[in-house]
């Protein structure tokens, strides 16, 4: 009987998860791809465009000091993903500086693997790496929480979480926000494991977007600068965040306020 209401929620968590994926894959993005044709960019990467900038950018810089923020880039960065640059005078256009390389320069070092690869083919590899990832990441959070729970409810959770809109766009988008979660989530279990220079570390790989992780960053730098035990983690984090910083600056001297004003 235990097993029942377990299974009971896994098999609703599979038709609500299969409900949401044909939504998606189904109804919606045909839906936006026609509307992206009707428009004149339907001739690029839609699937994975929230990748397609780091990719291109880090492609780039292999063939010399490349500027990340610089209209040229978003110009050749547009063209890819929509078949041509965005017309300002195209009422129907986003703004000329749409698709604009916006992530810290030393993004491209932390992801530099990507550019190994062309576009087409890291797709598929990411088509299945970002979700891997993302379930993962549901793993070690739970055991970073010590919740102890039925390995169905487990499912549950992974089934309903893989599949909620949000994650759908993002799979879809290839969007590298997903590397920062997993990266959170394997520093979460670090610190329960006594692993606090390695915590560091992998929280300093989420700055990648800075905007989802600094408030958590802020916090456990502060716990971590409050017991002498806890020094580590700081350690660790202002480790590779140096490291980061100067390679990035080594490379592209004037980056950050290029970045800034993006």
């Amino acid at each position: 009987r235990t097993q029942i209401i377990p299974a009971l929620a896994l098999a609703l968590a599979c038709v609500g998860a299969a409900s949401m994926v044909y939504y998606h894959l189904g109804l919606f993005i045909p839906r936006a791809l026609q509307v992206r044709a009707s428009i004149g960019l339907g001739n690029g990467y839609s699937f994975g465009d929230d990748f397609y900038p780091v990719w291109f950018t880090a492609r780039e810089s292999r063939l010399g000091n490349r500027d990340l923020y610089s209209y040229e880039m978003t110009r050749q960065i547009q063209i890819g993903l929509f078949g041509r640059p965005v017309d300002p005078r195209r009422k129907s256009d986003p703004p000329i500086d749409y698709r604009q390389y916006s992530y810290p320069a030393f993004t491209n070092l932390i992801l530099w693997p990507s550019a190994l690869l062309d576009f087409p083919r890291l797709r598929m590899v990411l088509t299945l790496l970002l979700p891997t990832l993302t379930a993962l990441s549901i793993w070690m959070w739970l055991k970073a929480l010590h919740w102890q729970i039925h390995p169905m409810w487990v499912a549950s959770v992974v089934v309903l979480t893989l599949c909620t809109y949000q994650l759908l766009e993002a799979f879809f988008a290839l969007q590298p926000g997903v590397f920062v979660g997993f990266f959170l989530a394997a520093a979460a279990l670090a610190i329960r494991t006594k692993r606090l220079m390695l915590a560091g570390a992998l929280c300093s790989l989420t700055l990648i977007k800075p905007q989802v992780t600094i408030l958590a960053i802020l916090y456990l730098l502060l716990w971590s600068l409050s017991d002498r035990t806890r020094a580590r983690f700081w350690q660790g984090f202002l480790l590779v965040a140096s490291a980061l910083m100067i390679g990035s600056l080594a490379i592209w001297p004037r980056w950050i306020g290029q970045w800034i004003r993006v």
